[in-house]
């Protein structure tokens, strides 16, 4: 009774969902840095019609060596640390493709072995036709097409939306993004930590905010990317030794706006940290 009833489940699960990759990976992007990300999976399950993809990002040299370092500040064993290889991530869109969820988020090695876990929330659903999301839009058009069946985005959204004027494109990225004020991500930050952190790491994000202080941490050069209002908290910025060059055109009390992903990792004199920085805009001097 019992291998009769495993039986069936073990049929159910199959009818259900299906799991299938492609014959190559599918590039979707590139970031500035060499980050290489492919369609790696594609499913849709039977019963509710949803497609979900994995999609994995292949790190660059530099990004491994950063990321590494990182993890070992964060209590990862510096064996495990440095054998990262790729950011493995699942994404579940709804049925109309509009939305989509984060169903996991890890750093695995050359062998697919988890070395850290990103905390993320399954129920929480996020907007695939934003422009910021491109990734998760290419990624849906991919898995429809190797489905067989229409993409449920309108074309529009697989496009670059223009910015405004004021706002400047991601040199890391082929996605344009929209500057949040500093007040505003450490208000998000504070209201609720969980959700910051599934919906922030490792995403590229851009931050508008005015250059505090300035510092080196190993062969990284720091920078406290400040609130404009006075007294008001800061976001601590990492940024390779490449970025010398634009960060002496600044000063202190500029207006900025830099791309960063948020790392969790302990920082001083600052709310939260973001890693692989660059700055986009100086709006003081009227370019970068």
């Amino acid at each position: 009774m019992k291998k009769l009833i495993f039986t069936f489940l073990f049929i159910m699960s199959c009818t259900a969902a299906f799991a299938a990759a492609p014959a190559e990976p599918i590039l979707l992007d590139t970031t500035r840095t060499g980050n290489d990300f492919y369609l790696n999976e594609y499913s849709k399950d039977a019963e509710n019609g949803m497609i979900s993809v994995v999609i994995r990002c292949v790190l660059s040299e530099s990004e491994i060596r950063r990321l590494s370092a990182l993890m070992v500040k964060q209590d990862i064993p510096a064996d495990q640390a440095a054998g990262v290889k790729y950011n493995d991530f699942c994404l579940r869109y709804s049925n109309d493709g509009t939305r989509y969820q984060r169903r996991y988020d890890r750093y695995v090695d050359v062998n697919g072995a988890i070395i850290r876990r990103l905390r993320v929330n399954p129920d929480d659903w996020f907007d695939t036709t934003n422009s910021a999301a491109l990734l998760p839009a290419k990624a849906l058009a991919e898995a429809s097409r190797l489905l067989d069946q229409p993409d449920p985005l309108p074309k529009s959204a697989l496009e670059l939306t223009p910015v405004e004027p004021a706002d400047a494109n991601s040199p890391q990225s082929s996605s344009p993004k929209k500057a949040e004020k500093v007040d505003a991500m450490i208000e998000a930050y504070r209201a609720n930590v969980a959700r910051f952190e599934a919906q922030y790491e490792n995403a590229l994000t851009q931050v508008q905010g005015r250059m505090g202080d300035m510092g080196v941490s190993g062969d990284l050069y720091t920078v406290l990317l400040q609130s404009e209002k006075e007294g008001g908290d800061s976001i601590l910025c990492y940024f390779d030794a490449d970025d010398r060059g634009d960060l002496a055109k600044c000063s202190k009390g500029d207006l900025l706006i830099v791309e960063g992903a948020y790392r969790r990792t302990k920082v001083r004199n600052a709310v939260f940290a973001l890693d692989r920085c660059n700055v986009i805009k100086n709006i003081t001097a009227g370019g970068k």
